[in-house]
């Protein structure tokens, strides 16, 4: 028979049970459509993290932090244990020293700090691009008086008045060759050297100021910022304080006045960024140059090292040696890649849970196009017969079913595609609303991408699922016996 023949005998089948193929198509339909859904989303949140996160620059970025000596190993790898004892102490000394390589509590002292020695020999690790201590201080901050413009934060002149607790200002040690932040001051600059003595204030703290508008924000740029430093608390206070100022019942450390060079603003929209700095900048009101926030650092009388550091692999081959060898140290270690690598596993195991329940709403459909196509190998097996009396062969009356039920596959596919796809349109105006809702800022990208090879492949695997399905009832049809078909009632 001719394939046209096949698609006329196939159609006319399938439309004389309407109800029947409209009930089978739709469980492809939806199986389609549900797969289709979550790989486009697994895709689209997969690139939002590599656009986002997974940059090269990014990758190797390392951090740095106290840890809890040599037997801090990665956390996960077995520990190995030696000795002649019997499986089950074997076991426990495992577990212990695997507990104990997790570190411990925020309270738990470290017992490996970046020191000195540390830090130099950090620094000087081969294949270090770069590298950035992590220093935060903070302060009571006012503004200096002149004589057209008042003191802000301060408590008013007024002696019954209540007077007002001092402002606290966070501060951190930027470098002024930065890629981002010189970008988002609006009124003044950034800093010219690393030594700078000088202040860029965040746009938040003045507004906390009570200074709400542009113009006022601008005219500030010049003026001074008189700053309180507080004996930094140690021990258990000292992890509250953050290392930084004590609290404001502690002896003053020193003061000091600076002037403002600039107003700086957050990062908003899809601005580019660095994850680690954005988390360390995330509470910053104040920003001090590198350098310069070194020497702070150094005012406070007893303080160690850096709380963290920031190291810049040169190359991304050398971040797993370097994290192995800080680890060796006896030291924490974060690393963006690590993060990537987590996340993009937890996408994975997410999206093939949700992809074999898909799979299982496409095998239901793949049940009831076996009971479609034996339904009508039964209600059909005199015109079975009628065929072959004809000459048709075994071949001719497998390849009708077949014709019937690689058009339900096809129909379904389309359909289950077509609204994956509107689905995934929808989805995304959505998505994005959340995400601007959630992050108060502008957000462009696509929480769902469409391929081509995706509408494809949904395609594909539908119609090879209604393929496979129809093979024991085409099997079943191909071997009627003629004569006892044409006397079938």
């Amino acid at each position: 028979m001719k394939f046209g023949d096949l698609l006329r005998e196939a159609s006319r089948a399938l439309r004389a049970s309407p109800s029947r193929t409209v009930l089978t198509a739709l469980g492809i339909i939806v199986g389609t459509m549900a797969l289709t859904l979550i790989l486009s989303l697994s895709l689209g949140l997969a690139r939002v993290i590599d656009d986002l996160v997974a940059s090269d620059e990014q990758l190797r970025h390392v951090v740095v932090m106290p840890g809890f000596g040599r037997q801090a190993s990665d956390g996960r790898s077995t520990p190995t244990v030696a000795g002649e004892m019997d499986d089950l102490k074997r076991q426990r000394l495992q577990r212990t020293l695997l507990k104990r390589s997790r570190g411990g509590p925020p309270f738990q002292m470290r017992s490996r700090v970046i020191d000195a020695d540390t830090e130099t020999w950090l620094r000087a690790m081969p294949g270090i691009e770069q590298s950035r201590a992590f220093l935060q201080e903070r302060f009571e901050v006012s503004l200096v008086p002149t004589g057209d413009a008042p003191a802000a934060a301060t408590a008013p002149d007024d002696p019954s008045a209540p007077k007002r607790p001092p402002m606290i200002g966070l501060t951190l040690g930027a470098p002024a060759e930065h890629p981002y932040y010189p970008g988002r001051v609006i009124a003044g600059r950034w800093f010219k050297s690393d030594d700078e003595k000088g202040v860029v204030v965040h746009e938040i703290l003045l507004w906390k100021m009570g200074l709400t508008s542009d113009d006022a924000q601008k005219a500030l740029v010049g003026r001074t910022v008189h700053f309180v430093a507080r004996k930094a608390a140690g021990g258990l206070a000292g992890m509250f304080f953050g290392g930084g100022a004590g609290p404001s019942n502690a002896p003053v450390a020193y003061e000091l006045d600076l002037p403002i060079l600039g107003v700086i603003r957050e990062r908003f929209g899809e601005e580019r960024a660095t994850v680690i700095e954005e988390a360390w900048a995330m509470q910053a009101d104040m920003f001090v140059a590198q350098g310069f926030a070194r020497e702070l650092w150094d005012k406070q009388p007893g303080r160690g090292g850096p709380q963290s550091m920031l190291l810049v692999a040169r190359d991304l081959a050398d971040v797993e040696r370097i994290e192995k060898e800080i680890q060796e140290r006896g030291l924490e270690v974060r690393t963006v890649r690590e993060a990537v690598e987590g996340l993009k596993k937890g996408l994975s195991i997410v999206t093939v849970v949700a992809s074999v329940l898909a799979g299982i709403a496409l095998f239901v459909s793949a049940l009831g196009i076996v009971n479609t196509l034996v339904m009508s190998v039964l209600e059909r097996t005199r015109e079975i017969g009628l065929l072959k009396a004809l000459g048709a062969t075994d071949g001719d009356v497998a390849s009708i079913f077949l014709v019937e039920a690689g058009l339900l596959g096809l129909g379904g596919g389309v359909l289950g595609a077509a609204l994956g796809f509107g689905l995934a349109l929808v989805g995304d105006v959505i998505g994005r609303r959340m995400v601007e809702e959630t992050f108060l800022m502008p957000f462009k990208g696509n929480l769902f991408q469409f391929p081509w090879w995706l509408a494809l492949g949904a395609l594909g695997f539908a119609l090879v699922t209604s393929l496979l399905a129809a093979v024991l009832p085409t099997l079943r049809a191909a071997r009627i016996d003629p004569v006892k078909a044409l006397r079938h009632e």
